[in-house]
């Protein structure tokens, strides 16, 4: 995934998983935890049929967004939704133009660093079970 295609990715998901009033987070979305690439793309195909070909702007939007979500990967996709999850928790009850504070860095940066090490420690285990399988034939 290129650089551009993640900021608009991001930009989608902030649309989609944020409840707002205004400009104030007030939390996360009741679908948000369960949403997928696939799942996403059948809402915005869903909501593009209910407008009219005079709504050219928001079928533009919703056809670039479709696009967007079939270039990139399932793991891609997760990766920034797990991220962007954990964004709107930090900053719920702030403006979404507020930056976070060095507190809730720290925290990101906490969650960031152990789901690093949950997602190395499976790998090793599927490298040790690899190893051990293939063992005999080395």
């Amino acid at each position: 995934m290129t650089i551009t295609q993640e900021m608009e990715l991001i930009t989608l998901l902030s649309d989609v998983l944020s409840v707002l009033d205004g400009d104030i987070i007030q939390g996360l979305s009741p679908e948000a935890r369960g949403l997928t690439r696939q799942k996403l793309i059948g809402q915005l195909q869903e909501d593009s049929a209910s407008f009219s070909e005079g709504d050219m702007i928001l079928l533009t939007y919703f056809n670039d967004s479709i696009q967007l979500l079939q270039t990139i990967s399932d793991e891609d996709f997760q990766t920034v939704l797990e991220e962007q999850i954990a964004l709107i928790d930090l900053k719920q009850g702030q403006s979404i133009f507020q930056e976070l504070d060095d507190q809730q860095l720290i925290r990101l940066g906490e969650q960031l660093k152990a789901k690093s090490l949950k997602t190395t420690a499976e790998e090793e285990k599927t490298v040790s079970f690899l190893n051990r399988f293939f063992k005999p034939f080395h």
